[in-house]
Order: structure tokens, then sequence, then C-alpha cells
């Protein structure tokens, strides 16, 4: 009889040691999940910010090719860099005024940075400034004309910078550079 008492006592402590590294291993699987989930809010801010970064150089793009066409096809005295000829920090979104009597860098330039966050319209799916959801995003697009005289005055260089801060505190910027040049040039 007591030996089978004393082995009633191993298979209690066998069945605690097992209990034990159940909840162990399920502890370790929930601190996976959670970690997981807040990573995936992590790229998925990130994957906002990149295309956010795009569009902002893309804005930059469009206006120094509008600049170009307003020359070519209107007959405006127009330059191709008209508003990137000295350095400046802007921030601009999709709904840049249409510049009738004007060029449309000169437009551009009116909307100095001043930190400002962009804001989602659901009606839209678009990501503006004013718009009715907050979001987490400011951008800013830095325009820096070539000065050395190395490409004649002829080079424009972009830098669009998308800056972010997560629930958790983690701060992040995106920034995406391009170079314009003066491709209409005769």
């Amino acid at each position: 009889m007591q030996m089978r008492g004393a082995r009633g006592g191993f298979y209690m402590v066998e069945a605690m040691a097992a209990m034990g590294l159940l909840v162990f291993g399920f502890l370790g699987m929930l601190t996976l999940l959670a970690n997981s989930l807040s990573l995936n809010r992590v790229v998925a801010d990130t994957y906002v910010a990149n295309y956010l970064a795009m569009e902002g150089i893309e804005l930059a793009k469009n206006t120094i090719d509008a600049n170009v066409a307003y020359k070519l096809n209107l007959n405006r005295n127009c330059e191709w860099d008209e508003g990137f000829e000295d350095p400046g920090s802007y921030e601009v979104d999709w709904t840049l005024a249409p510049a009738s009597p004007r060029c449309p860098g000169a437009v551009f330039v009116q909307t100095p940075a001043r930190g400002r966050f962009l804001g989602f319209d659901p009606s839209t799916g678009k990501y503006r400034y004013g718009a009715p959801e907050a979001t987490p995003f400011k951008r800013r697009i830095e325009i820096t004309p070539d000065t050395t005289g190395r490409t004649n005055g002829n080079e424009v260089r972009v830098n669009s910078i998308v800056e972010w801060t997560t629930r958790g505190g983690g701060s992040f910027t995106v920034n995406v550079e391009d170079f314009f040049y003066n491709w209409a040039r005769r």
C-alpha cells in the first residue's frame, strides 16, 4: 500500500510539471501573437508612409511637368523650375489649386511646411491636409535646386519626407529622394 501512495504523489508532481510546461508554452504563444499584432501595425504604417512619400515626389514632378506644359502649350512666360529656384520645405497634397493666371510652381511654393498632420478622407479614400480622420503622418517636400553650377541650373533635388509616431512611442521616418532635370531645354 505504501508503494501505491508514494506512486500517487509522483503522478501528482508529474502532472504539475506538465501543466507548468503547457502554461509556459501558451504564454509564449500569446507573447508571440501580441508582438506580431503590434509589428503588423508598424508594417501597415510603413506601407502607407512609403506611398505618401512617393506621392510627394509625384506632386513635385507633376508641377514641373505642368510648368513646361504652360510654357510650351499656353505660351506663358513660365520656366521649367518656376517656384523651385530657391531651397525650401513645403506641405503639398493632391488638392493643389490650379494656377490659372500663373505657373503651377508658383502655387506649389505658397504652402510652406508647418508640421501639420495629413488626414484621411474616407469619402474619397485619399490623404490630404484638413481631412476629417486624423492620421499620425506628417509630410514635407524639400526642394533643393542645383546651386553648384554643375548642371547650369538644370537640376532640382526633391526629398519627400514622411514622419510618424506609433502607439508605443516609436518614431519612424521615410525619405524618398529624386532628381529632376530640365528635359525641355532647347
